[in-house]
């Protein structure tokens, strides 16, 4: 019962687990990050804010100031889960913290004949801890948590690991993670390993950070479980001091089932503030509706002008006048063009 109920969850949150092979706590493929989400969940290479806590630890090594992250799934029926993270830049390493909730809501049980004998409930959850750090042009990190679930009176847990490196040239990087690898979840004697999966992608940054697109494999290390493509990008539609910075973004996973209600995702954002970013995403869910996601990002940085994260200023711009150059030609943005001098000794 316990398995199928995690092969349910499985289908539904992510294709790639349709095939042989079950694995517990498959509510943990359920994306947090509403900028994710809409972008078709190609992040592993993007992603360089709070949320790389949940894609790839070794994007929270890009980040210059504390960051919080809360989230919110509306998926399927009654089913939905929460989300919140922290990280935070301590010297020359990011340390993070963060957990989700999944509820199943009530279902119904059913015996072999399928007579119905009342209800049930399930529901999961994951907290931990993660270090990334930065060498030059390389980001590594790593992520521990405990994986636990609860069906009616029983629970169970197991520990799990999450492990990434992104590597950047210029506008372009490249990242490789292993995601939920761990152990052994047994209820009602029923016991499956926490089998993870291995994500790789590739990200670029165009025309002064303005546009973003990315691409994503994911293959399951379920037995049997099919490979996962996605792609997406991202839009900055505006930028100015009465509305901040609103996104547009859009994206596809490839593997999708049409009854699934087909590959396509979007979404918006808006930064306002240079603080607080909120984030929409919708996802068509065919025959099971859509799921919608809510996430709300906050910067203790007090809005201070930072460069682009995957650049390293010093080899990019040798000098002050190449920098002006490049934000008079409109490439980069005067909070940018601000850093890249005080990086330089200005």
């Amino acid at each position: 019962m316990v398995i199928r109920a995690a092969a349910i969850l499985a289908a539904l949150a992510a294709p790639a687990f349709c095939g042989e092979g079950t694995t517990p706590a498959a509510w943990l493929e359920i994306d947090p990050s509403a900028r994710s989400a809409a972008m078709g969940g190609a992040y592993s290479a993007l992603g360089d804010d709070v949320f790389s806590f949940y894609h790839n630890p070794a994007g929270l090594a890009f980040m210059s100031a504390p960051q919080a992250a809360l989230s919110r799934v509306s998926w399927v029926e009654d089913m939905g889960s929460s989300y919140a993270a922290f990280a935070a830049p301590a010297g020359d390493f990011t340390l993070g913290l963060g957990g989700g909730y999944f509820s199943s809501g009530a279902i119904e049980r059913m015996d072999g004949a399928g007579n119905n004998l009342g209800t049930y409930g399930y529901s999961s959850y994951s907290a931990g801890g993660a270090l990334a750090f930065r060498r030059g042009n390389i980001a590594a990190g790593a992520a521990l948590k405990y994986v636990g679930e609860k069906m009616d009176d029983y629970g169970a847990g197991a520990p799990a690991a999450d492990i990434g490196a992104v590597y950047t040239r210029g506008p372009v990087s490249l990242a490789a993670a292993l995601r939920d690898w761990g152990g052994s979840i047994a209820l009602y004697n029923e016991s499956a390993a926490m089998k993870g999966s291995f994500r790789g992608g590739a990200a670029v940054r165009l025309f002064g950070n303005a546009l973003a697109l990315a691409g994503e494999m994911e293959r399951p290390l379920a037995s049997g479980a099919k490979p996962r493509y996605c792609a997406g990008g991202e839009y900055a539609v505006s930028e100015s001091a009465e509305v901040g910075k609103f996104y547009l973004r859009a994206g596809w996973q490839f593997s999708r089932d049409e009854g699934m209600g087909g590959g396509l995702s979007a979404g918006v954002g808006l930064l306002f503030s240079k603080k607080y970013t909120l984030d929409y995403a919708y996802v068509p869910m065919g025959d099971f509706g859509s799921a919608q996601r809510f996430s709300l990002k906050v910067d203790f940085g007090g809005g201070k002008p930072q460069a682009a994260p995957r650049r390293t200023e010093s080899e990019t711009y040798k000098s002050a006048d190449k920098a002006v150059e490049d934000y008079r030609s409109g490439k980069i943005t005067l909070d940018q063009l601000r850093a890249i001098l005080r990086s330089i000794g200005f």
